[in-house]
């Protein structure tokens, strides 16, 4: 369970009220921990967060999509609902194990705010919850759904917390760090750091934009695996970012497939990427890139935030060009 608090608050609620069972139905996360919501959809999916029961016959790993069953009803609706007299045959509860319902005899539960889940309660007994206890049980839903909200509010403030630092860090780095390759690697540190990404990569393209190489990457991964670090402008993900001047944001989703980030035949194959074009003088002349081999939930921050670390290592390219420059003005002369 994720929040020893919902147990609590559980535990008093069937001491309260009576009741035998009570579970709280939170959205369904994907595999970095993010919960999978869409305050539009219908097709929502919703899991067990925490229960707490006199017996030991609750199916923690039940999941119930949007209008399916009672708890499926109750978030659709968002309206409350209560049944006296509960009977298996007519209506499912979705939350215990197989056949281990056939005692329940009584069933009341409350949508939490905006859809994101129900909390239930159920009782051994007929007729034992009456309006007044529904009216109970609501203000528990809505203790729940601020507790819900208040500890997701606190995950972006966390969020914005820690791209912050990086970029505070990443700024620090001017006049502080010897060589631009020393630069380049610690600022893909950092947004590591920050971003949850496993891999960060800087590649540039040669002058004739016929080829693009890898300049940087943390960690080393296509440089320790014996493949060459020089790719044709027309292959992978990258070559693409190059070619067309265009972001790649790609995953989020089990579903997505991994995409080869430098093309086939490379090691780096990728569920979540995030790919910027670096431009200078209108052409695109590097590209920065965030991987990781999990499906990671790519925000509007975290874009917004990598789009900042690409503007800085634009900074450092475009300083780089005009030293190139000033050398071969300074060898002319």
């Amino acid at each position: 369970m994720k929040y020893g608090v919902y147990e609590q608050i559980l535990g008093i609620l069937c001491s309260v009220l009576e009741g035998y069972s009570a579970v709280i139905f939170l959205p369904s996360i994907d595999a970095s921990g993010v919960p999978i919501f869409n305050r539009d959809s219908t097709e929502n999916e919703f899991s067990i967060n925490a229960w707490f029961s006199l017996g030991d016959s609750i199916d923690c790993t039940s999941r119930v999509k949007t209008g399916n069953g009672l708890v499926g009803w109750i978030v659709r609706s968002q309206e409350p609902l209560l049944i006296q007299n509960y009977d298996r045959r007519k209506n499912s509860l979705g939350y215990y194990l197989r056949n281990a319902d056939q005692s329940i005899k009584a069933f009341m539960g409350c949508p939490l705010k905006g859809g994101i889940g129900a909390l239930c309660l159920d009782s051994k007994r007929q007729y034992s919850f009456s309006e007044k206890d529904q009216k109970i049980l609501q203000l528990f839903s809505e203790l729940i759904s601020d507790i819900y909200i208040q500890n997701n509010n606190q995950g972006r403030y966390q969020e914005d917390a820690s791209y912050y630092l990086a970029l505070s860090k990443i700024l620090q780095l001017r006049g502080n760090v010897t060589s631009w390759e020393e630069h380049i690697s610690k600022i893909l540190s950092y947004t590591l750091e920050a971003t949850g990404f496993s891999y960060a990569s800087f590649c540039v393209t040669d002058s004739a934009q016929e080829r693009y190489f890898i300049e940087c990457e943390v960690p080393k991964l296509v440089s320790d695996s014996n493949n060459s670090l020089e790719f044709p402008i027309n292959m992978g993900l990258v070559g693409w970012v190059f070619r067309n001047n265009n972001p790649v944001h790609h995953g989020g989703l089990e579903s997505a497939p991994a995409a080869p980030m430098y093309g086939k035949g490379t090691s780096a194959y990728f569920q979540s990427l995030i790919l910027l074009p670096v431009t200078y003088h209108k052409k695109v002349q590097a590209v920065f890139c965030l991987a990781s081999p999990n499906h990671l939930d790519i925000t509007e921050k975290m874009k917004n935030f990598a789009g900042m670390v690409a503007d800085q290592l634009g900074l450092i390219l475009e300083n780089i060009f005009l030293k190139v420059l000033l050398k071969n003005n300074q060898r002319q002369l």
